[in-house]
């Protein structure tokens, strides 16, 4: 069997807000049938994995209404139209903590899909060593985050304890981690 991708025949946003757009795909699949498809098509996201000079690893814990919980995840935010992963991953991680970094101070880890078959989102991950907390966080209205600080010597007990549950923030840690295992010793 060979996997061949489905041929988009139209498209239509059928977006109840701007808040969650869905789109719904008239697509022909491999045998030639016709079927509708509905899938998100939110902005993709860049998230990053920032390593404190003290050897701490900055989490963000804020509610969020999805799943109706409060989430310990790595800083992040939607890449808005005409920015890169990088700036959005620059201008998240000064909005959320504080921590000012440039572009070239971020270490490119990886591309994840979250939820490849519902979801059109891109996650770009990046690594950041280093960094110190030197500006007040700059919140947006629905965003109340605290920090939270993790010595990177307890990062297993986290994830051992199911104190994580972010699938992104559990992916890119385990890939930063394997990548670049000297950052966390």
């Amino acid at each position: 069997m060979v996997n061949k991708k489905w041929h988009i025949i139209n498209q239509h946003d059928v977006s109840p807000s701007p808040w969650f757009p869905v789109v719904q795909d008239e697509v022909r699949l491999p045998d030639g049938s016709v079927i509708d498809y509905y899938k998100s098509n939110l902005a993709n996201v860049s998230m990053i994995v920032p390593i404190t000079k003290n050897r701490e690893v900055v989490l963000v814990r804020q509610y969020k209404h999805g799943v109706g919980e409060v989430c310990l995840e790595f800083p992040a935010g939607r890449i808005e139209a005409g920015h890169t992963p990088q700036q959005t991953a620059v201008r998240e991680l000064k909005e959320e903590t504080g921590i000012e970094v440039s572009e070239s101070d971020l270490i490119g880890l990886i591309e994840l899909w979250t939820e490849p078959s519902k979801s059109t989102v891109r996650v770009f991950g990046f690594l950041v060593k280093d960094v110190s907390i030197t500006e007040q966080q700059e919140l947006e209205k629905t965003e109340d985050i605290e920090l939270v600080l993790v010595p990177i010597e307890k990062l297993d007990e986290w994830l051992a304890s199911g104190e994580l549950h972010a699938s992104d923030t559990v992916a890119l840690l385990l890939w930063a981690r394997s990548r670049f295992p000297a950052a966390f010793v």
